[in-house]
């Protein structure tokens, strides 16, 4: 009887883990509040932005390396609540080829990553000549009833200025935390 309660529990414990799951941004949970995330920021590297005072409320910047490149790391969160729902890394490039190449690797590596757990915008779509436009949407494992938790994407930005005049945004988003951005929003109505 002791060790059928023990594996209820565990059962149940991971049922509660399974749908506490969040998206990562370079291992930290897209979770939690504002200070909180940066505080973890800054212990991997990165220094606030110069320019975050400009910035809005619900924007911070940050200046760091993402995945072995410099870049300017934006994270949205929830003026109200302070609750972090989404994280871009933008990469600059200096060209349009730059930028594909640079848009390549990290589709390459997201695929590497989250083969397993994703559906992407290749799947749905054939595309013949190079796009500047991927996503992926993250699933637990991929089986009916799986929740989503989040999606990642990747796009070439034309800056038009110099020296960068093309940037590669990879954008994570967390869903959970994103609809309750949104109805905090809603509740304002």
């Amino acid at each position: 009887m002791k060790r059928i309660i023990i594996i209820l529990f565990g059962i149940i414990l991971l049922s509660f883990a399974a749908e506490a799951a969040h998206l990562e941004f370079m291992g930290i949970p897209i979770n939690g509040t504002i200070s909180s995330f940066q505080t973890k920021l800054l212990a991997k590297g990165a220094t606030v932005g110069k320019h975050n005072k400009d910035l809005p409320s619900g924007i911070r910047s940050f200046d760091g390396v993402f995945a072995g490149k410099d870049c300017i790391i934006i994270v949205w969160y929830n003026q109200r609540t302070k609750h972090v729902y989404q994280v871009r890394a933008i990469v600059e490039c200096i060209s349009l080829e730059v930028a594909h190449n640079t848009f390549d690797y990290y589709k390459n590596l997201l695929n590497q990553k989250y083969s397993g757990v994703a559906l992407t915008s290749d799947m749905l779509e054939e595309q013949s000549e190079p796009f500047d436009f991927y996503m992926m949407v993250i699933e637990p494992p991929i089986v009916v009833g799986a929740k989503l938790i989040g999606s990642i994407s990747v796009n070439i930005i034309d800056y038009d200025t110099y020296p960068a005049s093309y940037g590669v945004a990879i954008t994570y988003e967390d869903f959970e935390n994103s609809q309750k951005n949104e109805q905090n929003i809603i509740d304002d109505l």
